[in-house]
C-alpha cells in the first residue's frame, strides 16, 4: 500500500514539474511580445510623424538601421552628400573628443528645418534635428529647454560636457544627445543614435 502512495505521489510530482516548465517558458515567452510590439508601434510612428523624436530609435521620419535607399524614398534627394572613412558623429561634427562615440563613413543633409542622417556601410547610423519643435515619445517637449528636458528624463545616465558657450547633454544608454549652443538653456540641436552602435574606442 505504501508502495502504490508513493508511485501516485512520485507520478503527480513529475505532472506537477512538468506544469511549472510549461508555465514558465510560457511567462517568458509573452514577457518579450510587449517590447517588440512597442518598438514596432514607435517605428511606425516616427516615419509617420517627423515631429516625433524616440531615443534610440528615430526622428524626422528617419528609423535608425535604415537604408540609403529608404532614407531617400521617404526624404527625396538630399542637399548634400559627404563621404569619408572613420567619421564620427561627436569628434567630427561636433567637435567632442572625450566621450564615446559612433562612428560612419557618409553624411546626408536635408534643408528646413534642418536634418542631418549619419550612415555607416548603408544603414542609418544617427539622425540630427534642428527644430526644437518636436516632442520625445514620453511627451517632451523641447521648445521648454535644457532644464525641463533634464527634469522630465532624469539624471540616471546623463553625461554633461560644457565648453564656453556650448553644452552637450548625452543620454548614451537612452541613444539621445541635446546641445545647448550658446548655453543659454535652448536646445538648438539634437541626435538619436542606437546604443548599441557606440564605439567606446577613442
Amino acid at each position: 500500500m505504501l508502495i502504490l502512495f508513493m508511485g501516485v505521489n512520485m507520478k503527480n510530482m513529475k505532472m506537477l514539474v512538468a506544469m511549472i516548465f510549461v508555465l514558465v517558458v510560457a511567462v517568458m515567452v509573452f514577457a518579450t511580445v510587449p517590447e517588440k510590439g512597442t518598438r514596432s508601434k514607435e517605428a511606425s510612428m516616427v516615419v509617420s510623424d517627423s515631429t516625433l523624436i524616440v531615443p534610440g530609435v528615430g526622428a524626422e521620419g528617419v528609423l535608425l538601421g535604415m537604408t540609403l535607399k529608404e532614407v531617400k524614398e521617404l526624404k527625396g534627394e538630399p542637399r548634400r552628400v559627404t563621404e569619408k572613412k572613420r567619421w564620427k558623429l561627436f569628434r567630427d561634427v561636433f567637435h567632442l573628443k572625450e566621450i564615446a562615440d559612433v562612428p560612419f563613413d557618409m553624411m546626408i543633409e536635408y534643408g528646413y528645418p534642418g536634418i542631418t542622417v549619419g550612415l555607416k556601410n548603408n544603414r542609418v547610423q544617427f539622425v540630427i534635428g534642428q527644430s526644437q519643435q518636436r516632442v520625445t515619445s514620453s511627451g517632451v517637449s523641447l521648445e521648454k529647454g535644457v532644464s525641463y528636458v533634464i527634469f522630465r528624463m532624469g539624471n540616471e545616465g546623463l553625461h554633461i560636457l560644457e565648453r564656453t558657450q556650448k553644452s552637450l547633454y548625452l543620454y548614451k544608454s537612452r541613444g539621445v544627445a541635446f546641445f545647448d549652443d550658446g548655453s543659454n538653456d535652448s536646445i538648438d540641436m539634437y541626435a538619436v543614435f542606437n546604443p548599441s552602435d557606440v564605439d567606446d574606442d577613442d
